[in-house]
């Protein structure tokens, strides 16, 4: 059996009579974010700690192996990207934004492990941390922009066919 934790998410708060942690804003983000490079280095290495310390608590506990085992892919995943974005002169300067974004999915991605970890009886050490802000949608404005986008392309081929048509007659 694999955890899946939207799921698994959903089963432990409502088990505990608890709301919902995170919903789709309709807005979207769609100012453009100022980041810095030291904004991204802090964000990746609090995540870095919260999941660390999450790590001490479901080791020595006694959830079953396999919830340990996809714990571990996860926690593993999670350093490989740290490794290869914290010292990477692109990712910290160029895609700052979308690092920060990376993470902040992780983030959320770990307080799923941890409610599940409290719903099989485990008992984490630390405070829960505060969840990172939701994942933008795409706003609504762009979901119409992107439709009359695809109108106005379609018009453009046909009238575009019309016109060379009517050049080949003459």
């Amino acid at each position: 059996m694999g955890y899946d934790l939207g799921t698994a998410a959903l089963v432990a708060s409502a088990t505990k009579g608890g709301a919902l942690m995170y919903e789709r804003t309709s807005t979207g983000d769609i100012f453009p974010t100022f980041v810095t490079p030291a904004m991204a280095r802090a964000k990746l290495n609090e995540v870095r700690a919260e999941l660390q310390s999450l790590d001490r608590d479901i080791q020595p506990s006694a959830v079953p192996a396999q919830f340990k085992t996809e714990w571990g892919v996860f926690r593993d995943t999670y350093e490989a990207f740290y490794r290869d974005t914290i010292d990477n002169f692109f990712a910290i300067n160029l895609g700052t934004k979308g690092t920060i974004e990376k993470a902040e999915e992780f983030q959320r991605q770990g307080l799923q492990w941890r409610a599940l970890f409290e719903a099989q009886g485990g008992k984490p050490t630390a405070p829960p941390p505060a969840p990172p802000p939701p994942s933008p949608g795409l706003p609504e404005v762009v979901g119409k922009a992107e439709g009359i986008a695809k109108a106005v392309a379609v018009v453009a081929v046909v009238g575009g066919l019309v016109y060379l048509a009517s050049m080949v007659k003459r």
